[in-house]
């Protein structure tokens, strides 16, 4: 239509220009409609390559889009570390850095989509005036925005359920870690007490005293001597006044007084002591344990009686 008026305008002046004082204002009427036409054909080219730009910008949007789908795919697959756990998918965890990592990843491109989108859609308000011969390819480039919007808003949709998921799986690690040391705990104090054995030694009189052992039997001879008297442990045995080892390292348990003898008035399977260190019920120098678990096992208190 521009054209078409710009050479009509100049056939125009070419015929006025014979006709004497009318030649000037033909001129003039020329020249208006050659700039009219130049800043028309200007403002057609400005505005498609405003639209070829828009179109660029959406095209990488769409691509930037389609790349945030891809990953959510991904993370939504229980082989790209998710697990199916009751009603829905949820963050393994066993990868929850990885996860976290990408969500975030996911989230810093979404601000990117959502500020280019943003930027094409003030560009599009801005060509409210186009010519006719854009006005399709403007209507659909704001049709291709209104998609990406949406697609867009559902992907933050489910990024925030991601994240939902991955503080209730870090809460959970966090409780699962937490019951695991107090069962960890609880698990080393039954060990530390079902290892814990207790040892005392020292002369007749001082476990006696000490209410360690006792003594059973016996008759008196010349009213001055017992014979056939029993040593036995005491009924009743006060943890505190024993010597506490762990049976799986006290292999060896060393005497007070080397030279002498020590009597075990205990219940302990002198059949798991070495043979070597023990003659008749006695020891000296070093007790020495071959199989913990059956020397203990009759009763954790050992008591020796200096001879």
């Amino acid at each position: 239509m521009a054209v078409r008026s710009v050479r009509l305008a100049l056939v125009g002046a070419f015929l006025l220009g014979g006709c004497g004082g009318d030649g000037t204002r033909a001129g003039a009427i020329s020249r208006d409609s050659t700039v009219h036409y130049r800043e028309q054909l200007a403002l057609a080219q400005a505005l498609s390559a405003e639209k070829d730009s828009i179109f660029r910008e959406l095209t990488e949007a769409t691509a930037l889009v389609a790349g945030i789908g891809d990953e959510l795919g991904n993370l939504a697959r229980p082989s790209a570390g998710m697990r199916r756990a009751g009603d829905g998918e949820r963050p393994a965890a066993d990868h929850p850095d990885s996860i976290r990592a990408t969500v975030r990843t996911l989230t810093a491109r979404v601000r990117s989509s959502e500020a280019s989108l943003a930027r094409a859609r003030r560009r599009l308000d801005a060509m409210a005036g186009t010519p006719d011969s854009l006005r399709n390819a403007i209507d659909a480039s704001r049709a291709s925005l209104e998609n990406l919007t949406a697609t867009l808003a559902y992907q933050k949709l489910v990024i925030d359920a991601l994240q939902a998921q991955i503080g209730e799986a870090r809460e959970e690690g966090t409780r699962l870690a937490t019951e695991g040391a107090e069962l960890a705990d609880t698990v080393g104090a039954l060990s530390e007490r079902e290892n814990a054995v207790w040892v005392a030694t020292g002369t007749r009189k001082d476990l006696v005293n000490r209410g360690l052992i006792t003594i059973e039997g016996g008759t008196r001879f010349l009213l001055f001597t017992r014979t056939g008297e029993t040593l036995v442990p005491a009924r009743d045995l006060d943890e505190a006044a024993f010597i506490r080892y762990d049976m799986r390292e006290a292999t060896e348990i060393p005497l007070p007084r080397a030279t002498k003898w020590y009597r075990i008035v205990s219940r302990q399977d002198l059949n798991a002591a070495d043979p070597s260190t023990i003659q008749r019920g006695r020891v000296r120098g070093v007790l020495r344990i071959t199989s913990p678990r059956e020397f203990w096992a009759p009763s954790k208190f050992l008591i020796l009686v200096e001879e």
